[in-house]
């Protein structure tokens, strides 16, 4: 019974971008640094240090900042449901498989599902016409710290759930991070 407790797993949670002043400030730095082919670490000793005076500010401002100046790592949307199942499919078989075969024949082609997850949340953003100024930012969810408390209650660390369970957790996680993305989206 405590496994499937532990069916939903902790979701990707989204708060809906900024559109204040310091989120415009950070968008327009971003672009001249982009530019420039700097970095805030290369920016004056002087400004680093103003801007980091107050370390909640400084927070939101690269929280606006790093998807307008690292546009490719952060304009991600969670992928088409055609995609997703694909991904979740081909994880879902390795997992099966994996039961019976040699770990280490799994593995590249585990490594491999990253990039591909990352290529569907991008052609995904494209889609819906995500920008720097628009796109949700991820947010610790609620949800994190009942499972992470339930893993460890349960003394279930480190064990390798079955394949319905993974698959069971994947679907349940994937439908929570659109509900939570959409709400946060203002496209």
């Amino acid at each position: 019974m405590n496994r499937w407790f532990l069916v939903q797993p902790p979701v990707r949670a989204y708060r809906a971008a900024s559109d204040d002043e310091l989120a415009a400030e950070a968008r327009r730095l971003a672009a001249r640094d982009r530019e420039a082919g700097v970095v805030p670490r290369d920016w004056p000793r002087e400004e680093l240090e103003r801007r980091k005076a107050d370390l909640r500010e400084y927070q939101r401002l690269m929280q606006s900042y790093a998807p307008a100046r690292w546009p490719e790592k952060h304009l991600l949307a969670p992928p088409s449901w055609p995609a997703q199942l694909a991904l979740m499919a081909i994880a879902t078989l390795l997992l099966a498989l994996g039961d019976h075969a040699e770990v280490a024949l799994a593995f590249p082609v585990w490594e491999a599902m990253e990039p591909l997850e990352k290529d569907a949340r991008r052609r995904s953003a494209e889609r819906l016409g995500v920008t720097a100024a628009n796109v949700p930012w991820p947010a610790v969810p609620a949800t994190l710290f009942p499972y992470l408390a339930a893993t460890v209650a349960t003394g279930l660390r480190g064990e390798r759930p079955t394949w319905p369970v993974y698959l069971a957790g994947r679907v349940i996680g994937a439908v929570n991070e659109r509900r939570s993305w959409r709400r946060a989206y203002r496209g």
